[in-house]
């Protein structure tokens, strides 16, 4: 039986990534910002686990408070969110390794949602099952 593939999010320091009452991530480390072009930025566990993108992730200058994760199957669908018309929100995912970029870099779609409410509610959502998984480094 082939393990579930996850998808790594560093959660930098920032306040507004941080629930400080709740002491968790904030929704925010799924949301996307201005320069993503709809794309959020994570790494897949068939490449990479969460000790080495961790270290990656800080050795290239970026802060850390830990790594979270999400499954496969937690964006295809994503958990309690729906669209408009009431069908499961599917968001699709694409390999993008590189120069500069952490092993097993990839790219999950969220085009259709930029600039639009159900945005906040998946990542809402995805924030909801990581930290029900839990921190996994350090």
């Amino acid at each position: 039986m082939s393990e579930e593939l996850l998808f790594y999010r560093s959660c930098a320091p920032a306040a507004a990534l941080w629930d400080d009452a709740r002491d968790r991530p904030s929704s925010q480390l799924f949301m996307l910002n201005s320069n993503d072009e709809g794309l959020l930025s994570v790494a897949q566990s068939a490449k990479t686990n969460p000790k080495q993108f961790y270290q990656e992730f800080i050795s290239a200058g970026m802060a850390s408070r830990g790594v979270w994760g999400i499954s496969e199957g937690e964006i295809s669908p994503v958990p309690k969110v729906r669209d408009e018309a009431g069908n499961e929100i599917i968001l699709g995912w694409s390999e993008d390794e590189g120069p500069g970029k952490v092993t097993g870099h990839c790219l999950i779609n969220m085009k259709r949602w930029v600039g639009k409410k159900k945005l906040k509610k998946i990542a809402q959502s995805l924030r909801n099952v990581a930290v029900e998984r839990g921190i996994l480094h350090p």
